[in-house]
């Protein structure tokens, strides 16, 4: 996959540029860092976002069931999250809708990772301001008015960015993984999706660079697509349960 041969690239490659003597300070260190992985995502774009035909089909049908969304808002549960809103809740709403809608002008997977944690922190605030959990808000109300967010914003391409900045930014925090979950999970609510698309989608594990985790990327959609997962490619035959046999057997077949 390309997210795991550029991961490693640049996990191999950084180490050495830092040997130079001009990054000889922790910010030079960083700096360095960003501008490697800049440099190597943005020569190699082109081949890199919304290149696969299933990213691009999967950009079309969330932009037609946005669409179609959209034209029903008055009567979903997403707007009558939003009605309740007051005048400087609502500016603060449209803020963090613009925000996200930002994200298809940026080629930088650092870049359209900070219109996303952009939107998502305003969008936190209006929370906090809101008292939202004293109204019996949990998880549910948390994604639901995320959804909400995506419809107002419908920035374009949304699938293809979710995966793009989570398969190519090499360096993301907790929080900042976070936030492309809730964001993902925001979108199967609003497009659904087959369960090997709720996996791409569900980027809470194993997606990304994740400073301080080892997990690795899992596989691009087009093999997900094919119905390829590699599930039991570190399992011994001893390890398998009853039921696991058959899926084994579907698989590679």
């Amino acid at each position: 996959a390309a997210s795991r041969r550029i991961q490693g690239f640049l996990k191999q490659a950084t180490p050495k540029l830092l040997q130079a003597e001009a990054f000889n300070t922790e910010e030079d260190s960083e700096v360095a860092g960003e501008g490697l992985e800049k440099f190597v995502v943005l020569k190699l774009y082109k081949l890199l976002f919304r290149h696969d035909p299933a990213d691009i089909r999967e950009d079309e049908r969330a932009e037609q069931l946005l669409r179609e969304a959209r034209s029903k808002a008055k009567t979903s549960p997403m707007q009558e999250v939003v009605a309740k809103f007051t005048p400087k809740q609502r500016e603060a709403f449209e803020a963090a809708a613009a925000e996200l809608k930002k994200v298809e002008q940026f080629r930088a997977p650092r870049d359209k990772l900070s219109c996303f944690a952009n939107a998502i922190r305003l969008l936190e605030n209006l929370l906090v301001e809101r008292v939202f959990t004293a109204e019996g808000a949990g998880g549910t109300h948390w994604i639901t008015l995320l959804a909400a967010l995506i419809l107002k914003a419908s920035p374009p391409n949304l699938y293809s960015n979710l995966e793009f900045t989570t398969s190519f930014r090499s360096r993301m925090t907790q929080e900042e993984r976070k936030c492309l979950a809730d964001l993902a999970s925001a979108f199967v609510l609003l497009c659904g999706g087959s369960g090997r698309r709720l996996t791409s989608l569900e980027l809470g594990e194993g997606r990304g660079g994740v400073e301080g985790d080892k997990a690795s990327p899992a596989l691009p959609l087009w093999l997900m697509d094919a119905g390829v997962t590699f599930d039991f490619e570190d399992r011994n035959a001893e390890d398998l349960l009853f039921g696991e046999v058959e899926e084994l057997l579907d698989e590679y077949q």
